[in-house]
């Protein structure tokens, strides 16, 4: 009897055309970071080489900190969950993915830092807020030129 469901000699499924590399992906997303969590989070702010936010939901707010140099760049953790992790399980969260859909992360990721192997859409420019929250000023200086004109105010 001849069997008729031998796969041992079929081609290989897999498109090899599509098989993202996660090492390199990781690099260009480091190398992009800040744009980065500005798509994912455009609530948070920048603070002390520290991207803060109140969430993965992208709420305002200082509980969820994400390193942007150094040996921990791209390093994450919600102090109000007590979770964490690296980039990508940033990136996860954020946008819903399962352990199980890495492949589809890393596809996302690659896509929108211009590797295009889908159809997805372009990220939106995202506008920046790069003001540190300290609070009410405690002094001001003016200075003027020589016609007594201000050009510019220094607060403490």
């Amino acid at each position: 009897m001849e069997n008729l469901l031998d796969f041992n000699s079929a081609d290989n499924q897999q498109n090899n055309s599509e098989r993202l590399d996660s090492e390199v992906i990781r690099e260009a997303l480091l190398g992009r970071i800040e744009d980065a969590l500005f798509y994912l989070l455009p609530s948070g702010h920048i603070r002390n080489n520290c991207f803060h936010i109140g969430n993965t939901q992208g709420d305002p707010g200082k509980s969820l900190i994400v390193q942007l140099g150094g040996e921990k760049q791209g390093n994450w953790f919600d102090f109000s969950e007590n979770t964490g992790g690296d980039i990508f399980s940033l990136w996860s969260e954020v946008r819903g993915y399962h352990k199980a859909e890495f492949n589809k992360l890393l596809k996302e990721i690659s896509d929108w830092l211009g590797n295009p192997s889908t159809s997805y859409a372009a990220p939106k420019p995202v506008q920046r807020s790069f003001t540190d929250d300290l609070g009410k000023p405690t002094a001001k200086w003016d200075y003027f030129d020589k016609e007594n004109r201000l050009i510019a105010c220094v607060y403490r």
